[in-house]
């Protein structure tokens, strides 16, 4: 399956920077998965995301009344995205690529979605704990309290100053 520009992005700038992650766990290399991260969501950056399957069924029970006039004022039912429920809490998903969705439910429909719509709406829901990158394969947890410090003011000039210092000295 050929990978689309945004995925080939989050494969470079995420699923990346989290195997590095794996190999020198460090308080360092977090950070730099954090901000990577944060860069593709503030950039636009967009993922695969598995949304799930709404069905409505409206029965109309009463002759005289027309069906547009019970729904008059009623707004659509919101898309949601599918969560993930472990021994850790309820969680979302956030899938660098299509391929890191196989073992799905094959009936939920893949849409592109912003990233930072996923990490908003985890913010937004007080039952989330966070994201989890890849959690099929990489399984990086991305906790709410990480999610508030990423969205607070002035953590984007930190992430600029932490990259703009170039590879030789983020060593070690």
């Amino acid at each position: 399956m050929k990978k689309n520009f945004d995925e080939e992005l989050n494969q470079e700038f995420i699923k990346r920077i989290i195997n590095e992650y794996y190999e020198n766990p460090s308080d360092k290399t977090a950070f730099a998965v954090i901000g990577h991260l944060a860069f593709r969501a503030f950039e636009g950056g967009k993922v695969p995301m598995a949304m799930m399957n709404v069905t409505t069924i409206v029965l109309n029970a009463n002759p005289d009344v027309e069906i547009e006039d019970v729904f008059d004022g009623v707004p659509e039912p919101e898309e949601r995205f599918v969560g993930l429920t472990n021994d850790n809490g309820n969680w979302l998903p956030l899938f660098t690529d299509r391929s890191e969705l196989d073992g799905l439910d094959k009936t939920n429909e893949i849409k592109e979605v912003p990233i930072i719509e996923i990490l908003a709406a985890a913010l937004a829901d007080p039952d989330l704990e966070g994201v989890v990158i890849n959690p099929g394969s990489d399984h990086f947890p991305v906790s709410r309290e990480v999610l508030e410090w990423m969205f607070s003011e002035g953590v984007m000039d930190k992430f600029e100053e932490f990259f703009s210092e170039g590879p030789e000295d983020e060593a070690g």
